[in-house]
């Protein structure tokens, strides 16, 4: 049903912004061969049924998660933890990565931290989010888990944004951005290993969570800057 809401035009109407926005996207990077309704419909459907799922799941976590979430490379994640090593995971702009703080806290990681989730937080103790509240909750949240790390912690880190003065300049889709170096700078000053962690949605209507292998650390015979571009870049 809600599929077939997605692809009627009445639907769609109510959307209007975000469908300029993404037929924009598409015609400027030629980024996949699918055709542009089909992304729209997509990618409006993921986008309600995970409005839908999150709340169910943030509700009742113990029942929900795993009835709904599908994690793979789990056991490799576990591994890594008790063994005392700092964790960083990180994962691409997606509106699925709110599933990764749930996760860590279902399988009942200890001593775990997310790190960018400022408007939320502020807005739960009743403050605006102004773009100085937010930097100032930002900074809280990188010396709190600073110290969380260095004690064998794990952190979740969303995509870092515009936050930070240093970035690595990438070419990807015919553009150039910039992505900020904030994970790989906490991840050099507390010896902590980079995990990705890729969410998505699958045809049945789950969703799925790949924890992969850990980013290639560079020696010590390279400089800490090399270290930093080598892990953004990665």
């Amino acid at each position: 049903l809600l599929a077939w809401c997605c692809r009627r035009s009445w639907f769609q109407s109510l959307f209007h912004s975000d469908i300029v926005l993404i037929r924009r996207f598409l015609a400027e990077t030629h980024a996949t061969d699918i055709h542009p309704t089909t992304v729209i419909y997509r990618s409006l459907s993921r986008h309600i049924w995970f409005a839908w799922s999150i709340l169910e799941i943030e509700r009742n976590l113990e029942q929900e998660f795993e009835k709904r979430v599908r994690v793979t490379g789990l056991s490799q994640l576990q591994n890594h933890h008790q063994q005392e090593q700092a964790i960083i995971l990180v994962s691409y702009h997606n509106i699925f990565a709110k599933l990764i703080p749930l996760c860590l806290k279902h399988y009942k990681f200890e001593n775990q931290a997310t790190i960018g989730l400022t408007r939320s937080i502020l807005q739960a103790r009743g403050k605006q989010a102004t773009e100085s509240a937010r930097m100032m909750e930002h900074a809280r949240q990188l010396l709190t888990t600073t110290k969380l790390l260095k004690a064998w912690g794990i952190v979740f880190m969303l995509p870092d944004g515009f936050y930070g003065n240093d970035g690595v300049w990438v070419e990807f889709y015919n553009r150039r951005r910039e992505f900020k170096t904030g994970f790989a700078e906490l991840a050099e000053s507390t010896h902590a290993m980079v995990i990705p962690v890729l969410p998505s949605l699958e045809e049945d209507g789950t969703f799925k969570l790949d924890i992969l292998e850990p980013f290639d650390v560079d020696g010590p015979t390279r400089s800490r800057e090399e270290r930093i571009r080598s892990l953004t870049e990665q």
